[in-house]
């Protein structure tokens, strides 16, 4: 892959609280594995303190997964499958997730209810702290940027419809 996704997490500068310069707190960074390229099914990001050092990893099965068997993730999120997952591990143990909740049988959930909202839960690994969990909090907002973005503007009238969108 020659541009990966990734995200770089920065605390800014906080005078009144004694920080003087913006703090490089590490990043999310898509991990391409050299099988992916005939078996897709699972993808994996890193996710890298400020030294370059791997915490945790990002394990996502779209389909078939080594680890976690056949139709994993399959039609997730919807009607069918309500939770999507992603799997945070540590040297190869699951210490924690990411989800992607199908929100129900409403307008949103049927229809999309041409909304941009989604419903994520994070359950932290226990030995995390503030610095893994923003970096853990990137991590899920680049899989919803990578995976399940898609701007509600981008129509036939030069992409924008007036509302509120993501960029």
């Amino acid at each position: 892959m020659l541009s990966k996704p990734e995200m770089i997490v920065r605390r800014p500068a906080q005078p009144q609280r004694g920080i003087e310069s913006p703090e490089y707190f590490g990043r999310v960074v898509f991990d391409w594995k050299w099988w992916n390229c005939c078996f897709p099914c699972e993808q994996f990001m890193s996710v890298k303190d400020d030294q370059d050092r791997e915490l945790y990893s990002l394990r996502r099965a779209v389909c078939c997964s080594m680890t976690d068997g056949c139709c994993v993730n399959v039609c997730a999120p919807s009607c069918c499958n309500i939770v999507h997952r992603t799997y945070i591990e540590k040297h190869g143990e699951k210490v924690g997730s990411m989800t992607y909740i199908w929100p129900g049988w409403n307008v949103r959930g049927v229809c999309q209810g041409n909304s941009a909202a989604d419903n994520f839960a994070l359950i932290y690994p226990a030995d995390a702290d503030v610095r893994a969990k923003s970096l853990l909090l990137a991590g899920l907002m680049l899989q919803n940027f990578v995976y399940w973005e898609r701007r509600t503007n981008q129509n036939q009238n030069g992409g924008y419809s007036g509302g509120y969108h993501s960029s």
